[in-house]
């Protein structure tokens, strides 16, 4: 009896596996699986040094878009300009961890800028999952807090 419940099991789990697939649902993907695509700014903070209350700047970065390619590129675009660069993300990514707590990492991205000086943006606390992306950039005298959603 103890054999065909344990054989149930076995096909339940392997059944169940085959019908939830792993990279269709991000579950096991790692960040910079995660990242490929167009996103679109959400939401921005600012938190100026020594403050205790965040300002919204969303205002600020209406229609800017950040699209994150496999060979690791980079194109933001905002009204008028379209910007390019690359990216890496720096991780600690554990796959037994992954689908409960995301992964907090740094996105680093070099970025060309309209002049053709070569920018850095390090973006701290960096989250991602298959929907959302988040972090956080020290820059102009305090903390700016990102929120970025998929399109």
């Amino acid at each position: 009896m103890k054999t065909i419940k344990t054989n149930f099991t076995m096909i339940g789990m392997i059944l169940f596996l085959s019908l939830t697939g792993c990279s269709k649902s991000g579950v096991f993907e790692s960040p910079s699986t995660k990242i490929i695509g167009t996103w679109k700014i959400d939401k921005v903070k600012f938190l100026k040094d020594f403050s205790f209350s965040r300002t919204d700047v969303t205002d600020n970065f209406n229609q800017w878009t950040y699209t994150y390619n496999e060979d690791e590129t980079l194109t933001i675009s905002f009204p008028g300009v379209t910007l390019n660069g690359t990216w890496k993300i720096h991780d600690t990514y554990d796959p037994n961890t992954d689908y409960l707590y995301g992964t907090r990492s740094t996105l680093i991205s070099a970025i060309s800028n309209l002049n053709g000086t070569i920018s850095i943006q390090n973006w701290n606390n960096f989250y991602v999952n298959n929907s959302k992306l988040t972090g956080e950039e020290r820059r102009n005298g305090g903390t700016y807090y990102y929120t970025l959603i998929k399109l």
